[in-house]
């Protein structure tokens, strides 16, 4: 604001420097104060500030509104009065579930948001009240729920903020909306991923079902995305607000979610009606960290140790392979895993890594800590095979026996060793010797199943048999086929040696039986996995 200050102003006409106005008088030729634009508007902006920082429209022939924000504003000068925002003042075919928006709340010193109130009413002297509801901070907008409202009905709607200290402002202006003719639900949504109980990364995509509604046309408008600490309102941590373009998916910002934490989810659907969804039934899932391993493949014992942010590992183990024996075939080695182990970084764990059995020696286990133990296959005893290795906790199969041979004169017919096991099945057994000395019989190595290796086959006429199949560290996968030579993999482990008395293959094939004692069953092997993604997978 500013005197009047043109070159014809009445000088300090009110004290030093406070200019005025003066008539002038034409009979001595005196001017009369000049007025110019600038000074008009000054005054238009100075008188109109205060009446709309009280949230007042300015209206024509209403000479009170100066006074009524002088004393609105003296009455609420702690917190500012709010203004309606949405739905507009006027606005006709408004849903069934409109959303309440207010202007952002402000404090004169600072003082944080407590609450914001909202109301509606049939009247505007808000005497005959169909909803009264408090939200606590942070809040700008509430949503009607369904049924509050009726339809082709005028009503009257306004918002009071709260400060921490319980300050109040005043209402805001009362603005007016009509309700449709038939209200149009719509229908409250589901999130379909991830699936509930999941564990996911600290970035993770909620995704919805689709869009639906009843009672007419609708389209989807917008959605909301909220995440809390748990499966209560109170607990929200992130609201997206309505996202125009996160319709059924939307990317959790980074720096949201913490790592092991379990959290819940919830999402609506807006119309482009106005009608909002009720929200979805809650979603939980856990946080983990990035996708990590570690393998352990050569037979001894270490230690691992969790790496920071890691809650939680998965592991599957193998024991090593039987050795052979003068005819019979070595036992393939057991395989446990075990999903979902709980942890705290730093800890450290025993790892033992079987040692494939040498030429009449059992396999060694392979063993995490206490959480199981993959025994290794038996040794072959003489013409007999060795038993395939079990386990201890965890879940997995058994690894195959290995086969029978037989002594002919002074010349053994040696078996095929056994294979590995599999996840949820059992590695094959090797082939036995089923001929008389000259008939040059034998059998194939057997199948695995679960995931298993197969079994050795059998050459049949004097000479030794061969290995059998190892298994893989990374999920179920094919079991090994039946066949006259070398034992075949199962889930992606190596098939046995291509050659007669080889070594079984990796990890925990055993070994064919023969007495030249050269070869031996395969160690066993572990693999430690944690993080997005790292889940050992056997439903196949």
């Amino acid at each position: 604001m500013q005197r009047i200050d043109t070159p014809t102003r009445a000088e300090s006409l009110f004290g030093d420097g406070k200019h005025g106005f003066k008539a002038g008088n034409p009979a001595t030729g005196e001017q009369a104060t000049a007025l110019d634009a600038g000074w008009f508007n000054r005054v238009q902006e100075t008188l109109a500030h205060p009446i709309e920082a009280a949230g007042l429209t300015l209206e024509a022939g209403d000479h009170g509104q100066l006074t009524e924000a002088i004393r609105l504003l003296s009455a609420s000068a702690l917190v500012r009065r709010p203004i309606n925002t949405a739905p507009a003042n006027g606005a006709t075919g408004v849903g069934g579930a409109p959303t309440l928006t207010g202007s952002p709340y402000y404090s004169l010193y600072g003082v944080a948001q407590a609450a914001r109130r909202f109301q509606i009413a049939t009247d505007d002297g808000f005497t005959v009240l169909v909803l009264d509801v408090t939200v606590p901070a942070p809040a700008v907008s509430f949503t009607v729920p369904f049924g509050t409202l009726q339809v082709s009905t005028l009503y009257y709607w306004r918002v009071f903020d709260q400060d921490a200290d319980g300050e109040w402002s005043a209402a805001s202006q009362a603005g007016t909306f009509m309700t449709a003719a038939t209200f149009i639900t719509v229908s409250a949504p589901t999130i379909t991923s991830p699936a509930v109980g999941t564990s996911v990364g600290v970035t993770p995509t909620l995704t919805s079902g689709a869009f639906a509604a009843t009672g007419g046309p609708e389209t989807h408008a917008a959605s909301r995305w909220r995440i809390a600490t748990a499966a209560d309102p109170a607990s929200v941590i992130y609201d997206s607000g309505q996202n125009a373009t996160a319709l059924t998916s939307y990317t959790v910002p980074s720096g949201v979610l913490s790592i092991g934490v379990t959290y819940h989810a919830q999402v609506l659907h807006v119309g482009a009606l106005g009608g909002t969804s009720a929200w979805s039934p809650w979603l939980s899932f856990k946080t983990i960290a990035a996708f990590g391993e570690q393998l352990f493949l050569t037979s001894g014992t270490f230690v691992f140790t969790v790496p920071p942010d890691v809650y939680e590992v998965h592991a599957t183990g193998v024991g090593g392979g039987g050795g052979g024996s003068d005819a019979g075939g070595g036992g393939g080695g057991g395989l446990r895993w075990k999903n979902k182990i709980s942890v705290v970084p730093g800890q450290q764990i025993q790892v033992t890594v079987g040692t494939g059995g040498a030429f009449k020696a059992a396999g060694g286990s392979t063993s995490f800590g206490t959480h199981f133990t993959a025994y290794g296959g038996q040794a072959g005893n003489g013409l007999t095979g060795g038993a395939g290795g079990d386990g201890l906790g965890g879940s997995g199969g058994k690894g195959g026996r290995g086969g029978n041979g037989k002594l002919f004169s002074t010349t053994y017919h040696g078996a095929g060793g056994g294979g590995a096991a599999g996840y949820d099945g059992d590695g094959g057994r090797g082939g036995d010797v089923t001929g008389t000395e000259y008939s040059n019989a034998g059998e194939r190595g057997f199948a695995g199943t679960g995931g298993g290796a197969s079994g050795g086959g059998c050459v049949g006429s004097g000479g030794p048999g061969w290995g059998g199949g190892g298994v893989g560290l990374y999920g179920k996968g094919a079991s090994g086929a039946s066949g006259f030579l070398n034992g075949q993999a199962g889930s992606g482990g190596n098939h046995a040696s291509y050659e007669l008395n080889g070594p079984g293959g990796v990890c925990g094939g055993g070994a064919g039986g023969y007495n030249w004692g050269s070869s031996k069953g395969a160690d066993g092997g572990l693999r430690v996995s944690w993080g997005v993604g790292s889940e050992i997978v056997v439903g196949q």
